[in-house]
């Protein structure tokens, strides 16, 4: 794979994966009554300490996912392994609660799994990407 091919499906995973979020949310109007009454009941529900425990480890997720983006757009060594761990991590509590999607944003959700398995997979296993990677900066801070 060539390194402007990487960079589109980093693109491509990024866009479709907000696409799925916004599609998710704008979705839930056309579930049917019994969906939306559940839904309802568990936005309103008191807090609890496990959604003080969800909400730090999505924030800190989401934010080592932002920051592995920008990395593997820049090909930084550290990106790979922060992207690989972000997506491990983010699957460990997906069993956890219960998931309801639509038939667009469960399709959306399945393309971007597709496309961040093509960056992991060429991120690792790609000679061509893992030695732009692993290109050490020269005197100027450029890589190679």
């Amino acid at each position: 794979m060539n390194i402007k091919r990487y960079r589109l499906f980093v693109t491509l995973s990024w866009i479709v994966g907000v696409l799925y979020v916004i599609v998710s949310i704008l979705s839930e109007q056309f579930y049917p009554e019994p969906l939306r009454v559940y839904l309802e009941s568990t936005e309103n529900k008191p807090w609890t300490n496990s959604d003080t425990v969800f909400l730090i480890y999505g924030s800190a997720l989401l934010l080592s996912m932002l920051i592995s983006y920008v990395g593997l757009y820049g090909f930084k060594e550290y990106s790979r392994k922060l992207f690989l761990l972000t997506h491990i991590l983010g699957y460990a509590p997906i069993d956890l609660t219960p998931s309801i999607g639509s038939f667009w944003s469960d399709s959306l959700l399945t393309i971007t799994y597709l496309l961040t398995g093509i960056v992991i997979g060429a991120s690792f296993f790609d000679g061509e990407i893992v030695k732009k990677f692993k290109a050490d900066p020269d005197a100027t801070g450029q890589r190679r």
